[in-house]
């Protein structure tokens, strides 16, 4: 039950992606694009979203804020459910610092690091 509950929560962070995306662009396109499509978000995700749409850094700090708020909110219900929490999040965060900030790991095309210097 532990481990669904990590693998959900470990995927489900990653709906910020939309508010983000509709954050920056004012429109829902990539929300209604994957309601339309939903094959995209497990053969096709890096089709979702478009260049910039949704950024590294704003990206984890929702992550980090997320974390932090929800961390927060189990403490006082449940300290494992709490921590369990709070380890699966940082997993995940971490594990998108290297994906974005990587070349070695990540994607060249997503690398901060090549974006900055082409």
């Amino acid at each position: 039950m532990i481990v669904g509950y990590g693998a959900a929560l470990g995927v489900l962070v990653d709906l910020d992606h939309f508010l983000l995306a509709r954050w920056n662009t004012g429109n829902w396109r990539a929300t209604t694009d994957v309601v339309r499509n939903p094959r995209l978000l497990l053969f096709d995700q890096e089709s979702i979203f478009e260049h910039g749409e949704v950024g590294a850094k704003q990206r984890l700090r929702s992550h980090v804020v997320i974390t932090g708020c929800l961390v927060a909110g189990l403490l006082p219900v449940s300290q494992p459910l709490a921590v369990v929490s709070g380890v699966v999040l940082v997993g995940h965060i971490l594990s998108d610092i290297v994906w974005d900030f990587t070349p070695v790991f990540g994607p060249p095309q997503a690398s901060v690091r090549k974006q900055r210097k082409g």
